[in-house]
């Protein structure tokens, strides 16, 4: 489904920005939580890609 995997290409791509942006004011904890998040959210992506 084309729709969801540019809605989840987007996302992704904010989100890497984001933690950039927030890696260069916050703790690296902060960015590693982030970087956990962004994980989970790819691998639900490409799970609703395989569907």
């Amino acid at each position: 489904d084309q729709d969801n995997h540019n809605m989840c290409t987007e996302v992704f791509h904010v989100l890497q920005g984001l933690s950039l942006f927030l890696y260069h004011g916050k703790s690296i904890d902060h960015l590693f939580l982030l970087q956990m998040k962004q994980g989970q959210m790819a691998a639900s992506c490409s799970r609703m890609e395989e569907e």
